[in-house]
């Protein structure tokens, strides 16, 4: 299971819950300190295995984040059989 922008609010929950159903997660963030607290909040989770939960820096809206994440996400824990796009990147930057 794959989750975009999943460290904090709905997105770590998301991956809190799957990681708690028996599921190996991926969380990702644009920020290595947010990956690594969100790896340790559900690696503290009840019955979750912890070898099967990961974090990786993305930045949506780059493609060569987005080819890394799916690569090393393979890599770690096989195939993606969910993934979760709850992040969203847009050029649009509010009302003038």
């Amino acid at each position: 299971c794959l989750v975009t922008a999943s460290t904090q609010g709905i997105g770590l929950a998301i991956a809190g819950r799957f990681a708690a159903e028996g599921a190996k997660v991926c969380v990702s963030s644009r920020k290595q300190d947010a990956v690594d607290e969100a790896v340790a909040a559900i690696q503290a989770l009840p019955g979750v295995d912890k070898e099967g939960i990961m974090g990786v820096v993305c930045h949506v809206d780059k493609r060569e984040h987005r080819e890394a994440i799916l690569k090393l996400t393979k890599e770690k824990l096989g195939t993606i059989d969910v993934l979760v796009l709850n992040a969203a990147a847009s050029s649009f930057t509010g009302l003038t």
